[in-house]
């Protein structure tokens, strides 16, 4: 990416999140996004080893389309967060670890995404690490992206957007 196309980027997710960040997250995204943000946001696994019924569903409608997913990267990442979404801890802890060991240099971003989903805020924070020293694209996504909404109150959140020459967030 040239500067001038990833000032161009900034400038996009910039305007995005204002407008997110005064209003409903969701208008900012496609259909496609907003119901997945729907699901990830309503129907994650808040304490890391049960899930709701809803959240069991919710892992179920995901699986099938994770499945379907044409690029295996993905299809790794998302079977991580669909595992996870429907309480099946072993089945996303190893999806994540087949991520991990099959993709780690080229999805870290990704990684710390499901680390973040998980609530799994430290190992999120040292998978950023090695976003930013891969010169991940991913990072450019950060304050949109749905996935991290549970991490802007950690005071690393800002630190890495400056990092990444995102503006910070207030609050």
């Amino acid at each position: 990416m040239t500067a001038k196309t990833i000032g161009a980027v900034r400038s996009g997710l910039t305007r995005a999140m204002q407008k997110a960040h005064h209003g409903n997250h969701q208008s900012t995204l496609s259909g496609k996004a907003r119901r997945n943000y729907r699901l990830i946001r309503m129907d994650r696994p808040t304490d890391g080893t049960t899930a709701t019924h809803g959240q069991i569903n919710a892992g179920k409608a995901m699986k099938p389309k994770a499945k379907l997913e044409p690029n295996e990267r993905y299809q790794r990442f998302e079977l991580a967060l669909a595992h996870y979404a429907r309480g099946d801890r072993p089945a996303a802890d190893a999806a994540l670890a087949e991520l991990i060991d099959k993709d780690r240099n080229v999805m870290a971003y990704q990684v710390a995404e499901v680390y973040a989903w998980r609530g799994e805020t430290d190992n999120a924070f040292e998978w950023f690490q090695i976003s930013v020293d891969n010169h991940d694209t991913g990072l450019l996504s950060l304050l949109i992206d749905p996935l991290m909404h549970s991490l802007r109150q950690d005071s690393r959140y800002n630190a890495l957007l400056a990092k990444v020459g995102l503006p910070r967030i207030r609050g």
